[in-house]
């Protein structure tokens, strides 16, 4: 019998060596207290009768140790007659039997172990999980303001139970910030680096409290402030908490050099072959015979990156070089422009119901195609556009064996796109109705929307059907449809429609679709008021219309867009040439930009105008087919409903022919999805003709309102006054549908 030396061992474990087909014969566990033998050789790798591997070995001792439950393992081979034997000499780290907390008045046990899960009883001990816990424990009362916390810990070993630890809590007081005073500062507004801080003073109307952990990551914060304030050479050097017991608060003193800032003099560019100086300089937001900023020069490198990973060079970058002159800089830019990159495999994670060409069809990048980041960037918004992923993001990463390559993962949290919904909806003109509505807008998992809807109240009835088809047969054809019966009763007049619509479609490009839609319906007035028979009929006739439209959409997020323009155009024609019996041409324009202010601030402006002829043998354009101007329902707040609309001389309101409106809203959101408060300011009118056009004549209003989303749709309640009839009115409306 051969005994092999624990040096022999080390070795054959490095290198690998193996005994030819030696077997192992025997394995002998000893130390073994808690754990049952049967348990540990489970763990093992290799078991009697199975070849010896020295790197098997290495490889078991190893897993044995990353388990915790042994603080020391040795190990002895010894070569037989009848095989290898292994002998295992183990040392068992005890269990944790008890955890005692002392002097926690301000957070339960429970409350305390929230953050230190890894410590537990009846598990192995190990010390670094008391230092640990000891952190986050100090750290959880310092969140909350008691920064002169104290943790003490101990522990000791129970014979025949386990390992007892105790934590002794000296709470203190709750500290509140003072004042933040910085020293070594020259030029530097003070103001500006507090500005850049979490941690903030005291006020007579707030006591922040001091968080150390907070404060800690202020440091980096006021770095990265320097940065962008364009100075050199700063150096934090230390930072001081004194606190005063007595008032309960601490003042911060923070030492720092603040370096130096420069005019920048010159930029040179180098490296670049891609594009020209002239292109590159372009980008470029610093201001020559300025201080050099750094939040400038960061938007500056981003703006040049972007070009090129546009152009699939996504691993180009810059590295700027610093001249300095006396208080001039001269600045550097060496562009290191890296090699086209192609996309690789495309994959798709977490769709469970979405098919996968519903997701790769909304895709802008195919394998194959050159990489561009903003293609990537629209490929991600399209697909939260659709509303079926609550999540999402596309995710490269190299393509194995190839660097000219990237692969894209979809990774997707799928959200429900089903719902029933019951509730109301109500503005001024119609009152309030319920509804219930049945939608699914991912039918199948194939990106087909449904619905089903009925509209029940006083003053409206509704039932409709309709589908929706995006990708009509896999090709970018958009096809809708829907039938109706509809009736609306208006203080002067009720209105039934039954008919339906059908809608084809085509993506035109990027952001542009084009439609064409035929709608037959029938229509009939009934009950019309003595005051508008003169321009009223009750009449039954059949309304037969082709319209032509085109739409242009860029908004960043169609649901709660920050940037980007929703335009649209339409031109509808109606008569007995298509086998109605109305004559007459409508055009409407609507046009809607997005900015984003700061905060979360967006700033938005939405212009519509509109114009309806008549056309022979009709003698008028019916009044349904009119437009009218004021109110919430009809685009101009603070008036009430058709207010700012052609009048006959008997004060009925008759419509117009032309109307233009346009609404400027400045909103926040106030609870994040859910209520977004916001300032409006509305002017428009409607005339008799287009001719009667006149600047002066429309009118305006301005308010404040605020929305608040819920499963019925959004609700709005809003304060308006109108500066021509002088007074405040009140706007409530619960509408289903996108706001």
């Amino acid at each position: 019998m051969k005994r092999l030396s624990s040096i022999l061992l080390i070795v054959m474990l490095l290198t690998g060596l193996s005994y030819g087909q030696a077997t192992i014969s025997k394995i002998n566990v000893d130390g073994l207290s808690t754990l049952d033998k049967d348990f540990f050789v489970s763990i093992l790798s290799q078991k009697k009768g199975d070849s010896f591997s020295p790197v098997k070995l290495r490889d078991d001792i190893r897993n044995l140790y990353e388990l915790g439950y042994f603080e020391n393992i040795n190990v002895d081979v010894n070569e037989t007659s009848t095989g290898i034997v292994i002998n295992f000499e183990v040392k068992e780290r005890p269990f944790i039997y008890e955890i005692n907390i002392k002097g926690n008045k301000q957070f339960s046990r429970r409350e305390i172990f929230e953050g230190t899960p890894f410590l537990t009883e009846d598990v192995p001990f190990d010390k670094k999980y008391i230092h640990k816990a000891k952190y986050e424990i100090e750290k959880k009362y310092q969140e909350k303001g008691y920064a002169s916390v104290n943790v003490k810990t101990s522990h000791s070993y129970k014979k025949g139970k386990g390992v007892i630890i105790n934590f002794n809590i000296k709470e203190g007081t709750k500290i509140s910030v003072g004042d933040i005073i910085f020293k070594g500062i020259d030029k530097v507004d003070p103001d500006d680096l507090r500005k850049a801080m979490e941690t903030k003073e005291s006020r007579w109307w707030k006591h922040p409290k001091l968080d150390k952990t907070k404060l800690k990551e202020d440091m980096n914060r006021i770095k990265k402030k320097l940065n962008e304030l364009g100075y050199f050479g700063y150096e934090l050097k230390d930072y001081k908490i004194k606190i005063d017991d007595k008032r309960k608060r601490a003042d911060i003193h923070i030492q720092l050099d603040e370096g130096k800032r420069y005019i920048l003099n010159d930029i040179e560019v180098k490296g670049n072959e891609i594009f020209s100086d002239k292109e590159i300089l372009k980008n470029i937001t610093l201001e020559k015979g300025e201080y050099f900023n750094g939040e400038e020069w960061s938007k500056t490198q981003q703006n040049i990156l972007t070009m090129y990973g546009n152009k699939s060079h996504i691993f180009a970058n810059i590295d700027p070089i610093y001249n300095f002159d006396d208080d001039r800089l001269n600045l550097k830019m060496i562009i290191n422009e890296g090699n086209p990159i192609k996309i690789g495999n495309i994959n798709i994670e977490g769709n469970t119901k979405t098919f996968d060409k519903v997701i790769l069809r909304n895709l802008l990048l195919k394998p194959g195609d050159k990489f561009q980041r903003d293609k990537l960037m629209m490929s991600q918004r399209r697909l939260y556009n659709t509303g079926y992923f609550k999540d999402l993001k596309i995710i490269p990463s190299p393509h194995k064996g190839r660097e000219d390559k990237m692969d894209l993962t979809i990774n997707l949290k799928e959200q429900r796109t089903g719902s029933i919904n019951f509730g109301g909806t109500y503005n001024a003109v119609t009152g309030f109705a319920l509804y219930l509505k049945y939608e699914e807008k991912n039918i199948f998992g194939r990106g087909i929307k449904g619905n089903v809807q009925i509209d029940f109240g006083k003053n409206k009835k509704t039932y409709l059907l309709g589908l929706t088809d995006p990708f009509f047969r896999d090709t970018p054809t958009y096809v809708s449809f829907n039938v109706y019966r509809k009736l609306n009763i208006y203080d002067e007049y009720d209105i039934f429609r039954n008919g339906g619509d059908i809608t084809l479609g085509r993506n035109l490009s990027l952001f542009t679709k084009g439609f064409i839609s035929y709608k037959y319906e029938k229509v009939q007035l009934e009950n019309v008021i003595e005051e508008a028979q003169e321009d009223i009929d009750e009449a039954s006739e059949i309304r037969s219309s082709a319209t032509i439209s085109f739409e242009r959409d860029s908004r960043d997020n169609k649901f709660e867009p920050t940037t980007g323009t929703f335009n649209s155009i339409s031109a509808e024609l109606g008569g007995t040439v298509l086998g109605g019996d109305l004559n007459y041409h409508k055009y409407e324009a609507e046009t809607n930009w997005f900015f984003k202010s700061f905060w979360k601030l967006v700033f938005s402006n939405n212009l519509k105008v509109g114009v309806v002829e008549k056309l022979e043998p009709s003698s008028k354009v019916p009044q349904y087919e009119r437009f009218f101007v004021g109110g919430n329902v009809y685009g101009v707040r603070g008036y009430e409903d058709k207010e700012l609309s052609p009048e006959d001389e008997n004060g009925y309101i008759t419509g117009g022919n032309f109307y233009v409106t346009n609404s400027v809203t400045y909103k926040a959101p106030l609870v994040e999805n859910r209520v977004t408060g916001y300032l409006f300011w509305d002017v428009g009118k409607a005339w008799e003709n287009i001719g009667d056009f006149n600047f002066r004549d429309m009118r305006d209003g301005a308010g404040l309102g605020v929305k608040v989303t819920t499963p019925m749709g959004p609700l709005t309640l809003e304060y308006a006054y109108g500066f021509e009839n002088k007074n405040w009115k009140f706007h409530f409306g619960i509408f289903q549908g996108d706001f």
